[in-house]
């Protein structure tokens, strides 16, 4: 098993590739569990439920009119779209992550003494299918 180093990372949102933009991609798959525990015993016990996940993404702002973070992200907060996450970048073989986010949070941060940082938060809408890369 060989470690990967994150500088290759890639993902797009609707169809446009927006790492170029980013220097963070935060997944985060959860799931319910409900207790399931009965009279008689000495731990509790659990189920399994519902799937869920969001994302955070962010990098460094860049001014621009045509797909840039802001353009592409900011314009579709509320809207539904297809997100997609290659954590080893793209290559045959591989993985992948396609699942419709709803765009829930767009946010420009401006320190006096730094540069500009954007940030999206991203809620998963329906399965996250995860594949190889042909």
């Amino acid at each position: 098993m060989a470690q990967v180093h994150g500088k290759g990372v890639t993902w797009s949102l609707d169809g446009v590739e927006l790492a170029a933009y980013g220097d963070a991609t935060d997944p985060e798959r959860t799931a319910d569990s409900h207790e399931t525990t009965t009279y008689g015993l000495n731990s509790k016990r659990y189920s399994g439920g519902l799937k869920d996940g969001t994302c955070t993404v962010g990098g460094v702002y860049e001014s621009g009119t045509v797909d840039t973070p802001r353009i592409v992200i900011e314009d579709q907060l509320g809207e539904t779209v297809v997100f997609v996450y290659r954590p080893e970048g793209t290559g045959t073989g591989k993985p992948m992550k396609t699942v419709s986010v709803v765009i829930t949070g767009y946010t420009e941060s401006a320190p006096v003494g730094d540069m500009i940082r954007w940030s999206a938060e991203l809620q998963y809408t329906g399965d996250c299918v995860v594949t190889s890369q042909v």
